[in-house]
């Protein structure tokens, strides 16, 4: 959470530009050139998809209070940016991120887990920098790009595309939801399962997907 952040300072002082990408993704080979995808000036990044609307409400609350950006709405025209996979430039992005009176070279800010981690610091930080409908501030690179682990069970029905058709796989915590069965009127139950059963499933899970893009030549 924090480390990911420092590692990002980090390499904006040897780099332009810094593609930040989760120690749990797969990048198939055929991928296109993000920096030449996303224009310098904005953040290449993909919008995430929540499991619970009521759950994500509070914890937005939360995480624009804690951060003192305000709170009760959405930024983004209703999104927030998953910052697995994420491309920033040191011009445009690093006083946002870094020298913005929460965080700087002197004081490190302390990033809450439960509060969607770094994640929830970077997006707060976009509010506060371009307020609450920063869509045009952000290239949404489509799920395609940030396949995260939810898509293989709550929010299976909002992708049309198998796993493997995507170019980074991202096996988020959305892993570890387990079927219970049908609640009746269109809803699921999902429980999370315990870690050492997560760190077994995201093991066989990237796996699975490696050796298919192999097979493919990709």
């Amino acid at each position: 959470m924090l480390m990911k952040l420092k590692a990002l300072r980090e390499g904006f002082k040897e780099y332009d530009r810094v593609l930040l990408l989760d120690d749990t993704t797969l990048v198939r080979g055929d991928t296109a050139n993000l920096f030449q995808v996303v224009p310098e000036e904005v953040v290449g990044g993909v919008y995430e998809e929540y499991r619970g609307e009521a759950i994500e409400a509070k914890i937005l609350n939360d995480m624009w209070q804690y951060y003192g950006v305000g709170g009760g709405l959405k930024p983004g025209g209703g999104h927030v940016v998953n910052t697995g996979v994420l491309l920033l430039s040191k011009k445009h992005h690093y006083d946002m991120l870094f020298n913005n009176g929460i965080w700087s070279d002197q004081h490190y800010v302390k990033v809450k887990t439960e509060l969607f981690g770094d994640q929830g610091y970077v997006n707060a930080m976009m509010v506060k920098e371009w307020g609450w409908d920063w869509g045009g501030h952000v290239m949404n690179l489509g799920p395609r790009f940030n396949f995260v682990g939810s898509f293989e069970n709550v929010n299976r029905m909002k992708v049309d595309f198998a796993r493997e058709e995507s170019y980074i796989i991202h096996a988020t915590t959305g892993l570890f939801m387990k079927f219970m069965g049908d609640e009746g009127g269109g809803f699921e139950k999902y429980v999370m399962i315990n870690d050492d059963e997560g760190v077994k499933l995201r093991e066989k899970y990237m796996k699975e997907i490696d050796e298919k893009w192999a097979e493919q030549g990709i």
